[in-house]
């Protein structure tokens, strides 16, 4: 009857204003969000590329002060080994939020897992910045490298992984991520390794235009897919 109606739109018009007006007072932006994974999950991403750049240091200076005249010509296949290692940092704590998708922070948040994984490259991204340009930097004061030369085989290499990580991202299981991407790193080192083996012309470039645009497309390549 008229009553049951009426009862009818009340209901259906408090239900449309809990709706509308759902987590306003709870609801945080995208930065405050990010330093609420610095402080609770981001410092670990850190501290193992800390770990793994006191590792590369180790391995840089013993490999660069050892080397001969004849063996520099080395020095690109490890600068491009190192770009791929620096990538795999990312991957464990990128498939424990696919994996897990941690709703419990999700919901504390009110941040989409799509915001949370943005986060975690975010993160991720400068600390491989800083593990790169150290590598750099080091590298082109230890050794007969050129800059260009340098930037190139830290750099190709590096967005090469990280647009395969980003593809895998979104279009493997949560369950299979962490395989398929270290899979995926360790054919890139072995594909490395063979060129410098059969094809060491490869490893006789220098960063130009042509490479500039390599690395301009993997990198779009590489944001679309995180997109």
């Amino acid at each position: 009857g008229e009553p049951e109606a009426g009862r009818m739109a009340l209901t259906t018009e408090m239900l449309h204003n809990a709706y509308k007006n759902r987590g306003l007072g709870e609801r945080i932006g995208f930065g405050g969000f990010l330093l609420r994974q610095i402080r609770f999950s981001g410092w670990k991403i850190w501290l193992l590329q800390a770990v793994l750049m006191g590792l590369l240091r180790l391995v840089l200076a013993f490999t660069y002060g050892s080397l001969d005249a004849v063996n520099q010509e080395k020095i690109p296949l490890l600068l491009c080994c190192a770009s791929v290692i620096i990538v795999m940092t990312a991957a464990p704590f990128l498939w424990r939020s696919l994996r897990y998708r941690m709703f419990e922070t999700e919901i504390a948040s009110r941040m989409s897992v799509g915001r949370l994984i943005g986060a975690w490259l975010l993160l991720a991204g400068l600390g491989d910045g800083l593990m790169l340009s150290g590598v750099f930097f080091y590298t082109v004061r230890s050794t007969s490298i050129s800059h260009s030369g340098a930037a190139l085989y830290l750099l190709a290499p590096f967005l090469l992984a990280m647009a395969g990580l980003s593809y895998l991202l979104g279009h493997v299981r949560p369950e299979r991520f962490l395989a398929d991407s270290t899979g995926m790193c360790a054919v890139l080192l072995l594909v490395f390794t063979l060129l410098s083996e059969y094809c060491p012309a490869v490893f006789r470039q220098t960063f130009s235009l042509g490479w500039g645009g390599i690395c301009l497309c993997l990198l779009a390549f590489g944001v679309r897919q995180c997109w």
